[in-house]
């Protein structure tokens, strides 16, 4: 039997919140697996034997062969603490498929003279005549401006027909005149049972979309379609709320999304909303049955701020502003020395760029006695000596030029308080980076290098951090790590064992809100 699903995120405002147990049935069983290498990979055992587990990869959305010697621990991770630490959006696509059965998907066991062999069978859902689609992997597809592996970049090969079906495997033959040459281990996906997904609007609990949740759709939107769900366009979800009279509505509650999901043919509903929460907000969704009205996935994730009103949203309320006024980036640039600020009032986002071309630049840090000297665009900071910038950041992005002089031992390079997050580096026997949380190493990176080498090592780094997870990235090697964290903080420059020197410093991110507050009423 072949099923077209159809899933909207639309928003869930006003419905109470009932007991977890009441409506959400048990749920499949999580695993944090830490390698001998220091990788960490969560997800979900689909298989495992003696030798080898395969594991579905929450973060890359694909499946991995570990080899049972590789492990050095494997923990049961409860599914809110996974939604931390992979990203609401990978782990929504995930329960989506889970949930609703998505397209068969499996692999090219054997191909012979008369018949290619499938891992798929009637266990699968497989039957005789259904038609399946043959890919093959061509290497990690990543994020532009992160460097995150979003998916897998896949290049269609040809056409199956079912010819014939046992329990757990099938026979196709080819459809159409391709000539390419079939493997073992090639994908198969069965056509005609793709997850369909309209991305409405994430609403703030006014009813308005935000800038926050606008960012959040989008990286749905980006995480469905490099797991292979369809995402559906948004013109056909506004006329059927529109015909629906749903257009204005501020709750999307069960009822309400019964309805939409019944006009579009829907299976599910995925229910959304940010809602304020101390300094942060919090976003949560909910994945409903169209059937029965039935909530099977409640997941939520913290987030810097619920954000801004956007105009002309599906959902108009009353306009407003994160901060008052219209001449926030005037303000900035009167208050900080940075060659280049830029605040942008719709987003929350904040930049400054140094060149330390002029000593007044130090005055946007906290220099905490530092040994400091500055020749020609660059800032030296003495050993053991660190700088702190004096804005206190919910999410931050730090470009710069390092030179590590001397480098004998780990020392950290960059670290966030009160976060406690920190990228380190060791360059005694070749380099090795590191990001840290306190004390424990969260992901590491050998990057090579001559045995014993220490002395000038210029390199362009970046360290991105938010509250669910950071990446660095130092010349061409580059690393990433899950984190759980209240609060990033306020950015410090370490100057390691034998000093550091920085140029080309640019610092961008979302001021933490009571920050920005105090310093917008000075």
């Amino acid at each position: 039997m072949k099923f077209t699903f159809i899933v909207l995120l639309a928003a869930l405002v006003s419905v109470p919140c009932l007991p977890v147990a009441a409506q959400i049935p048990d749920k499949p069983s999580l695993l944090s697996i830490t390698l001998k290498s220091g990788t960490t990979v969560v997800g979900e055992v689909r298989s495992e034997n003696a030798a080898t587990l395969v594991v579905f990869d929450l973060n890359t959305g694909d499946e991995k062969t570990i080899k049972v010697a590789d492990i050095k621990t494997r923990t049961p991770v409860p599914e809110a603490q996974a939604t931390s630490r992979v990203g609401l959006p990978r782990f929504l696509a995930w329960r989506v498929k889970k949930e609703l059965n998505g397209p068969a998907t499996g692999k090219i066991a054997e191909v012979t003279p008369s018949a290619i062999y499938l891992t798929l069978g009637s266990k699968d859902g497989i039957e005789v005549g259904n038609t399946l689609s043959v890919f093959r992997d061509e290497g990690d597809l990543k994020d532009p401006d992160t460097g995150d592996v979003i998916g897998k970049k896949r290049a269609k090969l040809a056409k199956l027909e079912v010819i014939e079906v046992q329990e757990s495997y099938c026979k196709a033959k080819r459809l159409g005149d391709s000539e390419v040459e079939l493997k073992a281990k090639d994908v198969v996906e069965q056509e005609g049972g793709n997850l369909a997904v309209a991305i409405m609007p994430i609403l703030d609990i006014d009813g308005d979309e935000t800038t926050a949740g606008k960012t959040l759709a989008e990286q749905i939107s980006t995480v469905f379609i490099s797991q292979g769900i369809t995402v559906v366009e948004r013109e056909r979800l506004d006329v059927a709320l529109k015909e629906l009279s749903l257009q204005q509505k501020k709750a999307f509650d069960p009822e309400a999304a019964q309805k939409v999901g019944k006009q579009l043919g829907a299976v599910a509903v995925v229910t959304g909303t940010i809602t304020p929460k101390n300094k942060r907000a919090e976003a949560h969704v909910r994945l409903v049955r169209v059937q029965t009205g039935e909530a099977v996935v409640a997941a939520s994730q913290v987030m810097g701020a619920v954000g801004e009103k956007v105009a002309g949203g599906t959902n108009r309320g009353p306009k407003s502003t994160v901060v008052a006024g219209n001449n926030e980036t005037a303000l900035f640039r009167k208050k900080f020395s940075a060659g280049k600020v830029l605040y942008n009032s719709k987003t929350g986002e904040l930049t400054l760029g140094y060149d330390f071309k002029k000593p007044d630049q130090l005055k946007d840090f906290d220099l905490n006695m530092a040994t400091l000297s500055v020749n020609n665009g660059v800032l030296r900071i003495g050993p053991a000596e660190n700088i702190v910038h004096v804005v206190k950041f919910e999410s931050v992005s730090i470009a710069a030029w390092y030179t590590i002089e001397n480098a004998a031992d780990k020392r950290a390079l960059l670290s966030l308080s009160p976060g406690g997050v920190s990228l380190r580096y060791h360059h005694f026997n070749g380099l090795q980076m590191s990001i840290c949380h306190g004390d424990t190493e969260l992901a590491v990176k050998h990057c090579g290098g001559d045995s014993g080498r220490i002395g000038p090592w210029p390199k362009a780094i970046r360290f991105d951090l938010s509250h669910a997870k950071a990446f660095a990235k130092i010349g061409n090697f580059e690393v990433g790590a899950p984190v759980n964290i209240q609060e990033v903080g306020n950015v410090a420059f370490h100057g390691g064992t034998g000093g550091v020197k920085i140029g080309s410093l640019a610092i961008t991110g979302i001021p933490d809100k009571e920050w920005l507050k105090d310093f917008l009423s000075q």
